[in-house]
């Protein structure tokens, strides 16, 4: 049996055409039935559209929920503003529940005046003159610093007035706010420019 399977290869002749087409074959087969991978940098590309999706679709489900959800106060009523605005001098010393004068003796001529109460409790009335002068006067009850000024100042000084013994604070020999109290009330006047002290002792009330 073994004679006759060499006698017969023997006779095959193979030439270049014929190896040429198998190789062909076999690299066509094997090409066929080899899985396809996706190489590390199109997977990459593949994974970070699929994030971006899923973010997406979050963000589609949560944005509306946030949209339409509004703080509300508890019982569901809505937040009232501290501050409330009157037309007058009159009008505000009515809602506080004490007098409230206006200032008749500042160094400019006011162009708009604003009244004003927070909490209904605390008065204040606001100035508003040429090339940036203001100032604001405090009124409420009590004997503490009402000014809401924080600031840290390098020159202190007292005055004593008709009104009681005034705090001055400010820098360089100029103020620009002042506290003071007559037992009751508690009243501060602040500018946006520092006076030396003979122009505050002119317009403390």
């Amino acid at each position: 049996m073994e004679s006759k399977y060499v006698e017969l290869m023997s006779r095959v002749s193979v030439t270049p055409e014929m190896s040429r087409r198998v190789m062909d074959g076999v690299r066509r087969a094997d090409a066929s039935a080899r899985p396809k991978v996706l190489r590390p940098a199109r997977f990459r590309r593949y994974l970070a559209a699929a994030a971006c999706l899923a973010v997406l679709i979050a963000a589609a489900l949560t944005v509306p929920k946030l949209v339409g959800r509004q703080p509300a106060a508890q019982g569901g009523e809505q937040i009232a503003s501290p501050i409330t605005e009157y037309d007058s001098a009159a009008a505000l010393s009515k809602a506080v529940g004490f007098e409230v004068k206006d200032l008749t003796t500042l160094p400019f001529t006011p162009s708009a005046v604003h009244y004003a109460a927070y909490d209904g409790k605390l008065a204040e009335i606001d100035y508003a003159g040429p090339d940036g002068q203001s100032a604001a006067y405090r009124r409420a009850e009590g004997d503490g610093d009402i000014s809401g000024d924080y600031n840290a100042y390098a020159s202190t000084t007292t005055l004593t007035t008709s009104a009681g013994t005034v705090t001055l604070r400010g820098s360089g020999g100029t103020y620009v706010l002042a506290v003071w109290t007559d037992g009751k009330y508690a009243c501060s006047l602040s500018f946006a420019e520092g006076l030396d002290e003979a122009a505050w002792a002119k317009v403390l009330p």
